[in-house]
């Protein structure tokens, strides 16, 4: 019996923070991975990207709480190897700047698995670019000096120079040593730096929870400690430091540092998500709704079969579209069944899903919403079959409104909303302590599903600062039916024009 090949184990770096900061190759790795042994660190968004039927094994809370020790992660990395296993170390920041590669790596070649290093990006520069401070600059700068303040326990003395560090000509980046810092600037002012040296410390750099803290070497240990803040934290050191006012950028984002709850349903909501984060939010994802095959597809694949005798086909969600499109493909079928029927979409997002399976919507509203749809088909399906796709649940005002047009008009579920029953006891407890700046809603079931599972607990702090952004008057009207207050509604009923609504508010 042949024996199975060992596994590959990727020594993968994660970045300063931010998920969208890894890099293309470690996307790759990840989305390839059985097992991912991931840092406390790591920003948990990163674990939407692996494969769903990897393990997945966190290291714990912080350095000190571990649950496994660096001997037993590098036998846990060799061991899954051995067994065929593509193993991902994901890890904070790049493996081989105070990141533990080195050891791993050692580790790996004593074992004889095969491995590859995937660089990323390093907090002292992420942390920095995020803070506008240039490590290098022609005017200020032409060196960098990256040092850690946390050190092997183990070793017998400190390997830092602390004389050599104080005469650097260039910017001194240190990591790890927020809990350090007062005997960090001190060892450097008795080895001979100037106290009035510019320094700044960046707290959760890259992340929307980022802290600046800008002062000098005398000052910056009692500036920092005012501020209440704790690691991860960057240090640095060096005249660059003073470009931070000017050159800040993301502390200045429209919606940086807002706290954002996420309610659509996971696959959907990622560049939902991302776009947010773009603005400088804090997104936390908890789906109202999933959605899910219908649980009968007789109906279904029976249309399908004989799209031929429809004229228009009317889709009213993404959602729709997709669904639509998978089971036409599952049971053998694909696009050339439409033959001339025309198609007709409620909205840009569901006209550029078509799009991807290389079919343009014929008609489009301008206002997105069934209404209109409606309207903007009055004239054209007079007499005409209609096939209208969409969820087993929703309002009955599109196909109700194209038969009143004359319309012949058959519904068909091509997917099924289904609310999530069990609340988050998470987001449960964000609301009642008022850590929530918004509640995004984009659907009058996710309003529903958001009412049945958390309304008590927004409804008993009349004094809440929670505000509630909508996508669409139908949301809106479904949320204050419910009770809800609608504080912002967007004017294209889109997730951009979501944001939009949101980001003129926080302006106010």
């Amino acid at each position: 019996m042949m024996k199975q090949p060992f596994g590959t184990v990727y020594l993968l770096g994660a970045g300063p923070g931010a998920p969208d900061l890894i890099t293309v190759r470690g996307m790759e790795c990840l989305a390839k991975a059985d097992v991912v042994i991931y840092d406390y660190l790591v920003n948990p968004v990163l674990l939407y990207r692996v494969n769903k039927l990897a393990e997945l094994i966190s290291l714990g809370d912080s350095e000190v709480g571990r649950r496994l020790s660096q001997e037993d992660v590098q036998a846990q990395m060799v061991e899954f190897a051995r067994d065929g296993k593509t193993v991902v170390r994901l890890k904070g920041g790049d493996p081989f700047i105070f990141g533990r590669g080195g050891e791993e790596s050692e580790a790996l070649i004593k074992a004889g698995i095969p491995f590859e290093i995937v660089p990323g990006i390093t907090a002292g520069s992420g942390a920095s670019t995020y803070a506008g401070i240039p490590l290098t600059h022609r005017e200020y700068s032409s060196a960098v000096l990256l040092a850690t303040a946390h050190e092997d326990p183990k070793k017998q003395q400190s390997q830092l120079d602390w004389s050599a560090m104080a005469s650097f000509r260039g910017t001194v980046v240190l990591y790890m040593g927020a809990e350090r810092l007062f005997s960090i600037c001190d060892s450097l002012i008795k080895a001979g730096m100037s106290g009035d040296t510019p320094a700044a410390v960046v707290v959760s750099g890259t992340l929307p929870n980022q802290k600046t803290i800008s002062g000098t070497l005398k000052t910056i240990p009692e500036q920092f400690q005012q501020k209440g803040v704790a690691s991860p934290a960057v240090i640095i050191i060096g005249p660059v430091t003073k470009l931070s006012e000017r050159l800040q950028w993301f502390e200045n984002k429209p919606l940086f540092g807002k706290s954002v709850v996420v309610t659509r349903p996971e696959l959907q909501a990622q560049s939902f998500a991302a776009e947010l984060r773009a603005q400088g939010a804090h997104v936390h994802m908890f789906p109202m709704i999933r959605i899910d095959p219908v649980e009968d597809y007789t109906l279904l694949d029976q249309v399908l079969k004989h799209l031929q005798h429809f004229d228009w086909i009317v889709f009213s969600s993404v959602n729709g579209v997709e669904s639509f499109m998978k089971r036409l493909f599952e049971i053998g079928k694909d696009i050339r069944c439409i033959g001339n029927a025309r198609l007709a979409a409620v909205g840009s997002t569901t006209s550029a899903s078509l799009l991807d399976y290389g079919l343009v919507a014929d008609v489009v509203p301008e206002n997105f919403r069934s209404e209109a749809l409606a309207e903007t088909l009055a004239d054209q399906v007079v007499g005409k079959r209609v096939l209208l796709a969409r969820a087993d649940r929703g309002r009955d005002v599109l196909p109700r409104l194209l038969r009143s047009f004359g319309a012949e008009v058959e519904e068909v579920s091509v997917y099924r909303n289904v609310d999530i029953e069990c609340p988050d006891n998470r987001l449960r407890k964000m609301i009642e302590t008022d850590t929530v700046d918004w509640i995004t809603l984009t659907s009058p079931s996710i309003a529903r599903s958001f009412v049945a599972r958390y309304g008590d607990s927004l409804y008993q702090n009349p004094e809440s600062k929670i505000r509630i952004a909508s996508i669409s008057p139908v949301t809106s009207q479904a949320a204050e039916k419910l009770g809800l207050e609608v504080n912002v509604e967007a004017e294209q009923y889109t997730l951009a024009g979501m944001i939009e609504a949101m980001i003129q508010d926080s302006l106010k």
